[in-house]
C-alpha cells in the first residue's frame, strides 16, 4: 500500500506545500482544510489510518488532543510553523522561522537547495519584509487569488519563474488592489481591545492581500495592529508591523504569526 494523503491549509503557503509534495509523490491525495474543519478530519484519519501508507499535515496541524496521538505514530508526519501550536515544540518538523512549504521541502529533499519559488512563498507567508524574495512572494500571492487552486498548481508545479504574461496579470491585479486599499484606508475605526491596545478596525467583503499596508498611514505609530472583519467568511484577520498579534488571536480562539494572524468570529 503506497497511498498517501496531505492535509494542508488554504493559502499560498498551503499551495506551496501541495506543489512540493506533488513534486515528490505525483499521485498523493491532497485536502485543503481550515481551523473549523481540522478537528473533524484529524479524528477521521486517526480512526481510518489503515487506509493510508502515510498521512501528512503541512501548514496546518491538528488540535493538541489529536496531534499528540499522531506524534507517537510513525504513520503521521506533522510539519508546521504556527506559534500557537505549542504542543509541537521540540518535535522534529516544527519550527517558527520558516513557512510550511519551506519545512515541507527540507523534509522531502534534505540534501537539495531550496528553490527560489519556495523562498518567495516563505518571504510572503513568514512576513519577511526585507527579504529579496518578498516582492515575488507578493506577486505569487496575487496570482493565487486570480487562479483557482488547481490552476495555480498546474501553472507552478515546476516552480517556474514568473513570465511576462504573469507580470501583465499582476499589473492589473495590483491596480485593483491599490484601489481597494485606498477605500479601506478611509473606513478604519479607532478601537481599544480588552488588553488596552489601540487598534484599527475595518470591515472587508473578501480576503485581500496587502491589507496590513494600511498601517503605513499611522504616522505617529500609536496603532498597534489592524483588525479586518470579514462577515462573509466569519473570520477576523490581524496585521501588525511592530507588534505581536498572536496573543490577540489566541484570546479569540485563533492563531498565526507575530505580524499576521486570524481568528473565527
Amino acid at each position: 500500500m503506497t497511498n498517501r494523503i496531505l492535509i494542508t491549509h488554504n493559502d499560498l503557503d498551503a499551495v506551496g506545500c501541495a506543489i512540493t509534495f506533488k513534486s515528490k509523490y505525483t499521485d498523493i491525495e491532497i485536502q485543503y482544510h481550515t481551523y473549523d474543519t481540522i478537528t473533524e478530519i484529524s479524528q477521521s484519519l486517526l480512526d481510518n489510518q489503515d487506509e493510508y501508507s502515510k498521512i501528512y499535515f503541512a501548514d496546518i496541524s491538528p488540535e493538541e488532543s489529536e496531534g499528540l496521538q499522531m506524534l507517537d505514530n510513525d504513520k503521521f508526519v506533522i510539519l508546521d510553523h504556527h506559534e500557537t501550536r505549542t504542543y509541537l515544540q521540540g518535535s522534529k518538523y516544527y519550527r517558527t522561522d520558516y513557512c510550511g512549504a519551506w519545512i515541507s521541502w527540507t523534509y522531502l529533499y534534505p540534501e537539495d537547495e531550496v528553490p527560489d519559488f519556495i523562498m518567495a512563498v516563505d518571504a510572503w507567508d513568514s512576513w519577511k519584509t526585507n527579504s529579496k524574495y518578498r516582492e515575488t512572494g507578493e506577486q505569487l500571492n496575487l496570482l493565487g487569488g486570480y487562479y483557482s487552486t488547481d490552476e495555480f498548481i498546474e501553472q507552478f508545479q515546476s516552480m517556474r519563474s514568473l513570465t511576462p504574461n504573469d507580470l501583465k496579470i499582476i499589473e492589473v491585479l495590483n491596480r485593483k488592489k491599490q484601489d481597494y486599499l485606498s477605500k479601506k484606508r478611509e473606513q478604519v475605526i479607532v478601537k481599544f481591545d480588552k488588553f488596552g491596545n489601540k487598534y484599527w478596525k475595518v470591515f472587508i467583503g473578501e480576503p485581500q492581500s496587502g491589507l496590513g499596508n494600511i498601517l503605513e498611514i499611522d504616522t505617529d505609530n500609536s496603532i498597534k495592529y489592524l483588525n479586518c472583519i470579514n462577515l462573509n467568511d466569519g473570520y477576523g484577520s490581524l496585521y501588525a508591523l511592530n507588534f505581536d498579534v498572536t496573543e490577540i488571536a489566541k484570546s479569540y480562539g485563533g492563531g498565526g504569526h507575530p505580524g499576521a494572524a486570524g481568528y473565527p468570529l
